[in-house]
């Protein structure tokens, strides 16, 4: 990995990272069973892509970078989750539809500034782009039976 891509690779790791800790910190809120099922499958599908990044960088001879120390913007959505610890079920959708928009928008940055890394590691970011926008989509319908 050249190091670009090792750079690139770092902060989808690490964006990874943030939305399985705030999913996971989140889903045991929910009531809806259906609704809980399927955030644990988007937890899952995150570990997934999350697990071919980590492939990407054992076949360099790398490691991903420690996650341990806290960014701003983990620690705003850290603030984000406590304010919604008492939610209804709609409300942590609309924090997960937010949550994955945020996902999207990072994911273009991410492919906007590092054009000239490899494509496996693209293809990740572009992986997590396409789960999160079916992610929106799914969770935007969703929600309308929650009215």
């Amino acid at each position: 990995m050249d190091k670009t891509t090792v750079e690139l690779a770092n902060k989808l790791y690490f964006d990874l990272h943030m939305g399985i800790e705030a999913s996971e910190a989140m889903i045991p809120k929910v009531q809806n069973n259906h609704l809980k099922e399927y955030l644990n499958t988007h937890v899952n599908k995150y570990k997934q892509i999350q697990d071919d990044v980590v492939k990407q960088f054992t076949r360099s001879g790398k490691k991903p970078k420690s996650t341990h120390l806290l960014s701003r913007s983990f620690l705003w959505m850290q603030a984000q989750l406590s304010a919604v610890r008492k939610s209804s079920d709609k409300e942590f959708i609309e924090a997960f539809i937010k949550g994955s928009s945020m996902g999207v928008e990072s994911g273009q940055r991410l492919l906007n500034k590092y054009k000239k890394a490899e494509l496996e590691i693209r293809d990740l970011v572009n992986e997590l782009i396409d789960l999160e926008s079916s992610n929106m989509t799914h969770l935007e319908n969703l929600k309308t039976s929650f009215n």
